[in-house]
């Protein structure tokens, strides 16, 4: 059996350090966060985040992993969903083909956040309690802040509403 535990570590050493499972860490600082746009690559990801990995009871484990690329759900070229997590977020962080010189962050967790007002049913994107967009489980979309808010467009139309036909 050992024998055979050896070739398999021989062959996939990512099961051995544990590569192959999704694992957290607390985010300690934005490393270099492209202000004035600018390329992404693995040399020099730009949209990345210093972590320091948690075990299993969200205790410190390990070395800091500097400048680990930080996913997002979607992009291309200058257009995307772009927001970093904050310092001292927790992250959900794994290795691309279970390579350690490969991490990066799949996801933020909310845990140890104060979370906004959000029933289901709803949906919010918020920077703060007074600067937020959404809608609500009555099919409303809100949109608030204290300071303005730009529309630019070729052509604004404000639809009529939809008749009802009972």
């Amino acid at each position: 059996m050992d024998a055979i535990k050896r070739i398999v570590m021989r062959l996939w050493p990512e099961l051995n350090y544990g590569y192959h499972l999704p694992m957290l860490a607390r985010v300690i600082k934005i490393t270099d966060a492209p202000k004035d746009g600018g390329d992404c690559t693995m040399d020099r990801p730009r949209f990345a985040v210093d972590i320091q990995p948690l075990n299993q009871h969200g205790e410190e484990q390990g070395e800091l992993l500097p400048d680990v690329p930080v996913a997002i759900p979607y992009a291309g070229n200058h257009r995307g969903f772009y927001n970093l997590p904050d310092p001292g977020s927790i992250v959900e962080y794994t290795f691309a083909f279970g390579r350690p010189d490969q991490p990066y962050v799949r996801s933020t967790l909310p845990i140890g956040l104060k979370l906004p007002t959000v029933d289901k049913d709803e949906a919010r994107w918020q920077k703060s309690a007074a600067i937020y967009q959404g809608y609500d489980s009555d099919d409303n979309w809100h949109r608030a802040t204290p300071e303005n808010i730009k529309d630019s467009a070729g052509k604004i139309r404000n639809a009529r509403p939809r008749s009802s036909s009972c």
